[in-house]
């Protein structure tokens, strides 16, 4: 691979974007799906044949970015567009990594070890193919972090520029990265530090130095404060932008985190995620609780330890490091209950590439081509292990569907696709009332949103009261369905309906849903 950016990169990348296009078409057509991506298909279905405002679905609807790019892609096809979006996405941070290593003096086998791990990393595969927004956080994450170390390199204020641009970006990709502002001040407050011209190069005899020198004191107060202020100053503002604007639509600033209408975490972490615990040995060994959270991440990111060598006399390069570490420690304490999606744990071998590529000189360069490749094919093992011992079942679910695909085995098809096959065979003169805060799984599997009545439509509110007039099916949760809570349509309105002489007949049902065929009976 040359210095120059190649045509070899890019036709790599386009053989690895069909790669992963050919493994998410065998997990599609094999009824395996997330869903973020079926919750991004049931949107687009909306904005496409639904009444409903455009406007307020779009602006909206979180996370922003991974969605309107999914809804761009809808075009092509709604019900693979998600996953047609992270495919691409995931080969586009292939082709960014390898393009930041290509003028390192060990670019050659550099990019064999990248090669590897975006072709058989279960975690890299896993974004790939299902459709969720992982790879744009991946993305955003990686050109933040590579924006911080060129600041580290060169001390101007165009990296610190930029780098609040990606930051902005990544948290509109994903809102739990705010918090990443909170321990970027220790590390903007050593660059400072360092970058001030005393006598001694010694950082503790800096630090005594600039806290008994008033002008020394003054200077590093203005200019931690100044970098602090171009990296946040425009995520602040927008955070702040997207609030009021959520305040005016919907009276609650924070409808876009836990509305289920407009982000599908609002349930998932409080059914699929907050319930499950993993029964593996290595999920009873190391948990996911604070402190051994630590010994998880080094499990899974092993290329953590040997990026800790490469830069164990540069010590800025390490906080990062380790401010990363106290923010997922951080993300523990201020979410106990909710366990940690994997590209969280992903995000550290995006941070160990970003330390290599600024690796440039043999002198820190501390490790051989065999030893290195010797880490990558053991990360493939322990990411195995990690994501087979997680807490998100999704994760499992997609893990154990690779495992068939290889062994040739059958995939096992999710459940809501017997009332969404149902639901195809249905009229489309005849509607259903359906609640797309918890029913977006089997709208997005319906593959069209026609049929549907649902609450961001005029005229729900006057179908609820009387569906005869507008519908003729009622979609509803079972009573035992942990669904239920989250919408609108379940058991109990079931039986208001049957108090006013409506009568209902059930027709389909699975694990969480029963579709009801409506009919008057009052006299």
């Amino acid at each position: 691979m040359s210095a120059k950016p190649n045509k070899s990169i890019c036709l790599i990348s386009f053989l690895l974007f069909g790669y992963y296009l050919y493994i998410a078409y065998l997990l599609y057509s094999g009824g395996v799906h997330s869903k973020e991506a079926l919750f991004f298909t049931e949107k687009s279905a909306l904005l496409h044949e639904g009444d409903v405002d455009g406007i307020k679905l779009v602006g909206l609807t979180f996370p922003q970015l991974p969605f309107i790019l999914s809804w761009i892609f809808s075009f092509l096809g709604m019900g693979f567009s998600p996953v047609l979006a992270s495919a691409l996405g995931t080969s586009v941070l292939f082709f960014i990594v390898t393009t930041s290593i290509r003028a390192h003096q060990y670019r050659n086998w550099l990019f064999l070890g990248i090669l590897i791990t975006f072709m058989f990393h279960p975690a890299f595969i896993f974004f790939a193919v299902s459709g969720k927004s992982s790879y744009m956080v991946l993305i955003f994450f990686y050109l933040f972090v590579m924006s911080i170390f060129r600041y580290f390199r060169t001390n101007t204020s165009y990296h610190i520029s930029v780098a609040s641009i990606y930051f902005t970006l990544l948290i509109f990709s994903s809102f739990k990265f705010s918090w990443l502002m909170l321990f970027i001040l220790p590390i903007i407050f050593f660059v400072a530090l360092q970058s001030m011209i005393v006598a001694n190069n010694d950082p503790m005899d800096k630090i005594a130095i600039a806290l008994n020198t008033n002008s020394i004191r003054r200077k590093l107060v203005n200019k931690t404060l100044a970098v602090y202020l171009i990296i946040f100053a425009l995520p602040i503002t927008a955070i702040l932008i997207f609030r009021m604007l959520n305040q005016t639509y919907t009276g609650d600033a924070d409808y876009y985190l836990n509305s289920p209408y407009a982000n599908y975490s609002a349930i998932i972490d409080q059914t699929d995620n907050l319930n499950n615990l993993a029964d593996s040995k290595l999920g009873r060994i190391f948990p996911e609780v604070h402190f051994l959270l630590t010994v998880r991440i080094l499990l899974f990111a092993p290329l953590l330890l040997f990026c800790l060598g490469i830069f164990k006399s540069i010590n800025r390069n390490i906080f990062v490091v380790f401010s990363l570490f106290f923010f997922m420690e951080f993300l523990k304490i201020k979410y106990p209950s909710v366990y940690i999606p994997i590209h969280f744990y992903t995000a550290f071998i995006c941070l160990c590439w970003a330390l290599i590529a600024n690796a440039k000189s043999t002198r820190t360069l501390r490790f051989s081509k065999h030893f290195y490749l010797s880490i990558i094919i053991l990360q493939l093992v322990t990411a195995y292990l990690t994501m087979n011992s997680s807490h998100v079942p999704e994760e499992k679910k997609y893990l154990g569907a690779l495992v068939s695909i290889i062994k040739q085995k059958p995939l096992e098809r999710d459940d809501d696709e017997i009332l969404s096959s149902y639901i195809k065979r249905i009229s489309s003169n005849d509607g259903i009332l359906a609640d797309d805060a918890n029913a977006y799984q089997i709208i997005a599997l319906t593959g069209s949103a026609k049929i549907f009545l649902t609450p961001g439509e005029n005229s729900f509110l006057a179908a609820l009261a009387q569906p005869v007039n507008h519908v003729s099916y009622l979609l509803a949760t079972k009573k035992e369905s942990e669904y239920g809570p989250f919408g609108l349509l379940n058991t109990n309105t079931v039986q208001t309906l049957r108090v006013k002489g409506i009568s209902l007949n059930p027709v389909c049902s699975n694990k969480n849903w029963i579709l009801w065929r409506i009919k008057n009976e009052k006299k």
